[in-house]
């Protein structure tokens, strides 16, 4: 049989592919007629291709959305980006705002050293539940509906023992069977980790593991008559054991998986504006009209008070991740996290002062629980906002300044032995320990090293636009000052205003953008 004749073209498009047009090379091919003569070349614009394995249907889709594997936020090696807090994180979050609350509450009722130490330790525990979702969330990125519901679980656990620490240990089994639920839900997601990433299987093993002997330890401390017991054995199955199993998965190199230093310093602000958020709640709450100059007194620098807390943690913190506890060695890195539980502890019991104070604003002399609990709060916290500077490697620290600060909260926390009765009034105890509070925040802005700021986005001094130019095309125009350092930015001449501000920066960028091409045909 002869061999039938082909066009030139045909033969063209037998021979490379990238001759087609790009919807006919990509979703069509050449097939033989059925005659055998020739080939039908396929029709512009119908595709032909039969359908796909991969074309997802309704119920692969759900179950995609359903068990969606979770997403590494980072490894060794690869440098880290900033993640942003997710909506889940903040609104988990509000749940310690009612804790602090419930906690100052608590405190209000049983005012003495049991009431103390039950406050620190609900503290510690809810902490500690606080800790293990953020040792999740720093590391990987969920969004499934799976993961969500469990999410949700475990947020119902730690609300149930934010209402039960309202009655102390007398609830203690109930909160111990909380605490259980809650670490089978972290051991699920865990699971899910294990099956799904690869790269963290080892690192889910160790968390499996960790969470199901925290369980049973917890299970222990439901059946334990003892309130001291199951005191103890909340400790132990919240810290010692969480500590064992992270401090193996760091040891084996095959499970040790960063956190990201970023995102983990952000949430731990968080948790302290929350619970400076209490104090805040303390002030307005229970103001009752602010009838009197006291109660006016306390309300004013009690919340100077707190404002200049929350600016002395954050001057602590360094603007550098490179600085920070967390990168310097594993030692600091641990540090960083459990100083906040006497950190967060005392602004309970800052918070709780004033709320005492208020409420005996015109009582002379004060009540020595309220003088106490407020001065020494406040000390407990000074103290650890110093040894939050300690751990961080700043590049330099000031000897006056230092001597300064142990100065200043050596006075004030003497002065409370030196002085056990004092005749004033609730409002000068707050007046007097806000002055000192301040005066040491004033010195901590005063000795943070400035940011170093890029002066070529700097727009302060970028030229003005035409009077008459239209807001819509200063919004779609290209700002010359984002090009150019502030320090080479000039006010428009006179002759420059007789043009439309959009036209002259376009030609400058364009003519810009032609001399780098020019320079680059030349290096070629």
């Amino acid at each position: 049989m002869a061999e039938t004749p082909r066009s030139p073209d045909v033969a063209i498009h037998l021979e490379t592919k990238e001759s087609f047009p790009p919807a006919m090379s990509n979703n069509s091919t050449l097939r033989p007629s059925l005659m055998g003569s020739s080939f039908d070349l396929p029709t512009p614009g119908i595709d032909r291709t039969p359908p796909t394995e991969h074309d997802e249907s309704f119920c692969s889709h759900l179950m995609k959305k359903f068990w969606e594997p979770p997403v590494l936020r980072q490894i060794w090696g690869v440098k880290q980006k900033v993640d942003k807090v997710t909506w889940f994180e903040l609104f988990y979050d509000l749940i310690y705002v009612g804790l602090a609350i419930n906690l100052s509450t608590f405190l209000k009722k049983k005012n003495d050293l049991e009431g103390i130490l039950v406050t620190f330790l609900y503290f510690s525990v809810l902490f500690y539940m606080w800790q293990s979702l953020n040792i999740l969330s720093t590391r990987f990125n969920t969004k499934d509906i799976f993961s969500t519901c469990v999410y949700f679980s475990y947020s119902l656990s730690v609300l149930a023992i934010s209402i039960y620490c309202l009655d102390g240990l007398k609830r203690k089994q109930e909160v111990s069977w909380a605490q259980v639920a809650a670490k089978i839900a972290l051991s699920l997601i865990y699971l899910q980790i294990r099956f799904q990433v690869p790269r963290a299987r080892e690192f889910a093993k160790y968390a499996v593991t960790g969470n199901a002997l925290s369980a049973c330890v917890f299970v222990g401390a439901a059946f334990t008559p003892s309130k001291l017991w199951a005191s103890m054995l909340w400790l132990f199955g919240g810290y010692v054991v969480e500590f064992v199993w992270i401090h193996f998965s760091y040891s084996d190199p095959r499970a040790s998986i960063p956190l990201n230093i970023e995102h983990t310093t952000e949430r731990f602000g968080l948790f302290i504006m929350l619970v400076l958020g209490e104090s805040i709640v303390a002030i307005v709450t229970d103001a009752n009209g602010l009838t009197g100059v006291n109660d006016w007194l306390i309300a004013i620098f009690g919340f100077a008070t707190v404002f200049a807390c929350k600016t002395i943690y954050f001057e602590a913190q360094p603007h550098e991740p490179k600085e920070h506890a967390l990168k310097r060695s594993s030692f600091t890195g641990r540090l960083y996290v459990y100083l906040h539980i006497p950190l967060g502890t005392a602004l309970i019991g800052v918070g709780t002062g004033i709320k005492l104070l208020k409420s005996h604003a015109n009582k002379k002399p004060v009540v020595k629980f309220d003088y106490f609990l407020f001065s020494y709060s406040l000390v407990l916290f000074l103290i650890m906002a110093n040894a939050f500077r300690l751990i961080h490697s700043f590049e330099s620290r000031n000897k006056m300044i230092w001597i300064f600060r142990i100065i200043s909260v050596s006075i004030l926390g003497i002065l409370p032995g030196l002085v056990p009765d004092p005749p004033a009034s609730s409002p000068t105890v707050v007046v007097f320990y806000c002055v000192w509070t301040c005066a040491l925040a004033l010195v901590d802005v005063i000795a943070t090293k400035e940011e170093e700021e890029d002066e070529g986005m700097t727009l302060n001094t970028a030229p003005l636009p035409k009077k008459e130019t239209k807001i819509r095309n200063l919004m779609n125009s290209k700002i010359a000052a984002f090009r150019t350092p502030s320090n080479q930015l000039q006010p428009p001449s006179f002759k420059s205003r007789r043009r439309t501000v959009d036209s002259t920066e376009f030609r400058v960028l364009q003519r810009a953008e032609r001399m780098k091409r020019l320079d680059s045909v030349a290096m070629i």
